[in-house]
């Protein structure tokens, strides 16, 4: 029997089928793709040992009731982008997750940055010790005063 702890779809996943991680027991952490637009009936019944759902999509998917049968979400956290957290804690599936917080940076990470200079001059950068850099490296920067993850 294979002893799953973790999934993650893969870019561009848009659906999860039917009993596709059902009675996984050792189910703990679920990673959605952005791009995921449905979750089957029972994609994810009796993992009763489920901790964390990061679900990247904007929209949420259209899921199934029975997505989550028994696997206890009233103590799951739901992880989603920061602008769709209240229509995540509406759904009447999505909703009924102990919890529904916002993604944090690190968790949204970003592949690639692309800069624009205004009126003809470089934004400014600096890493996390402070100092002002050329251009941003791998981790956390900050950015025009904001913090942005490379990953």
């Amino acid at each position: 029997m294979l002893k799953l702890s973790s999934i993650t779809t893969g870019n561009g996943v848009t659906s999860i089928g039917e009993k596709a991680f059902g009675s996984c027991s050792s189910l703990k952490v679920a990673n959605m793709d952005s791009k995921l637009a449905a979750v089957g009936a029972q994609a994810f019944a009796n993992c009763p040992n489920m901790e964390d759902v990061y679900c990247y999509a904007e929209r949420y998917p259209n899921v199934q009731r029975s997505a989550f049968e028994n696997s206890y979400i009233d103590y799951v956290t739901l992880h989603v982008p920061a602008v769709s957290l209240s229509h995540y804690k509406n759904h009447e599936v999505w909703g009924k997750f102990k919890a529904a917080v916002p993604l944090t940076d690190e968790e949204v990470g970003i592949d690639q940055v692309f800069m624009t200079k205004p009126n003809g001059s470089a934004p400014i950068i600096y890493n996390m010790n402070g100092q002002r850099i050329n251009s941003p490296a791998k981790g956390l920067n900050i950015i025009q005063g904001r913090k942005v993850f490379i990953k």
